[in-house]
């Protein structure tokens, strides 16, 4: 997903530091999934290896908890779906709060915190203060 998002992003002009681009955004979301996914498989593998000796057998990475990484694939899918309409705040809501429900995040609060946060913080961080324009989408924008 990381490389896709990233040869998306460079479809568009990344800009210049004292005037961004739209690039910018796919390219600095695509190198965290990329970067993120490297490290997560990493520490996989390392974990898996490390069992090797403690068992007689390695456990398999798709066991009982491959209903997260399906359920936080299908939700970047419904991202990408809901975008031109509900914009990047509210999408980003949806993704957020079913990535950390998937991961297992129990504190309630904490959950709502970041659910908001992120997108919230995101849009302001680019559309604000590096003016580079977010989705707004048909029903907010």
């Amino acid at each position: 997903m990381g490389v896709v998002y990233l040869l998306m992003g460079l479809r568009y002009p990344v800009g210049t530091t004292a005037n961004p681009g739209p690039g910018l955004y796919p390219l600095f979301v695509g190198g965290l999934l990329l970067v993120s996914s490297v490290a997560g498989g990493l520490e996989i593998f390392r974990a898996a290896r490390a069992d090797v000796g403690r068992q007689r057998e390695c456990a398999p990475l798709w066991g009982k908890h491959a209903w997260r990484l399906v359920t936080i694939v299908l939700t970047m899918g419904v991202y990408i779906i809901i975008l031109p309409y509900a914009g990047h705040m509210f999408g980003g809501i949806i993704v957020t709060f079913a990535a950390l429900q998937a991961v297992g995040l129990i504190r309630w609060y904490t959950k709502l915190i970041l659910t908001l946060f992120i997108p919230v913080g995101s849009f302001l961080l680019f559309d604000t203060i590096l003016g580079v324009s977010l989705p707004k989408g048909i029903l907010f924008g």
